[in-house]
C-alpha cells in the first residue's frame, strides 16, 4: 500500500494538469469571456516541471484581432512573438535551477495554427475577437526551492492591466490576480 500511495497522487495532479490544458485549448474554440486588459494562466507544478499556460486578447499583444495587413503591423507581431518567446517573461525563483523546454505560441487569426487551434470558417472571414494562446514548460533540477514565479507581462505588454492566475500545486488549487504592477505569484 505505501508504493501504490505515490502513484494515485501522481495520476490526480497529472489529471488536473491535462483538465487545465484541455479547458484552455477548447475555451477558446467554443467562445470563451473575452475582457480587453486581462490574460489568464495556468500554471502547474508536476515533479520537476512548470507548465505555464496563457491566454490573452491579442488586441492587448499587438493593438488588434485579425491578421495583419501593413507592414507596421507585421512589425508589430513580429515583436510580440519575439517577446513571447522570452522565457524570461516567467522568471522562477534562480535556487530551483529551472531550464525552459518548451514554447508553444497559437493564433489561428495570425496563422500561427496548432493542433489544438479550430480553423476559422470560410464564411467568417475573421472572428470578432481573437486570443492568444501560449505554453511555456520549464525544467527544474530543485523543484523544493520554487517559491515564486515572475510574471513580466505587464513590462511588455503594456494594455493589459490584470491577470488571473489558476494554481495546480503539490499541496493544492488555488486563485489569485495580478495588477499592474504587481508581478510576484507565490508558489509555496
Amino acid at each position: 500500500m505505501k508504493l501504490l500511495f505515490p502513484w494515485i497522487v501522481l495520476c490526480r495532479h497529472l489529471a488536473v494538469v491535462l483538465t487545465l490544458g484541455t479547458v484552455v485549448q477548447h475555451a477558446g474554440a467554443q467562445g470563451k469571456a473575452h475582457a480587453h486588459g486581462v490574460a489568464s494562466i495556468n500554471i502547474a507544478l508536476e515533479g520537476r516541471t512548470v507548465s505555464v499556460e496563457l491566454s490573452v486578447p491579442l488586441h492587448d499583444l499587438i493593438g488588434f484581432e485579425r491578421a495583419p495587413r501593413t507592414p507596421p503591423e507585421h512589425q508589430r507581431v513580429a515583436a510580440m512573438a519575439a517577446k513571447l518567446r522570452e522565457t524570461t517573461l516567467f522568471g522562477l525563483s534562480p535556487a530551483a535551477q529551472c531550464q525552459p523546454t518548451k514554447v508553444s505560441l497559437v493564433a489561428p487569426v495570425l496563422g500561427w495554427p496548432s493542433e489544438s487551434a479550430v480553423a476559422i470558417p470560410a464564411h467568417n472571414k475573421e472572428p470578432d475577437h481573437a486570443d492568444l494562446d501560449g505554453q511555456w514548460e520549464f525544467d527544474c533540477l530543485q523543484p523544493a526551492l520554487l517559491t515564486q514565479l515572475n510574471v513580466a507581462l505587464f513590462d511588455a505588454f503594456a494594455k493589459l492591466h490584470r491577470v488571473e492566475v489558476q494554481l495546480v500545486l503539490a499541496k493544492g488549487q488555488r486563485r489569485d490576480t495580478l495588477r499592474r504592477p504587481a508581478q510576484a505569484i507565490r508558489l509555496d
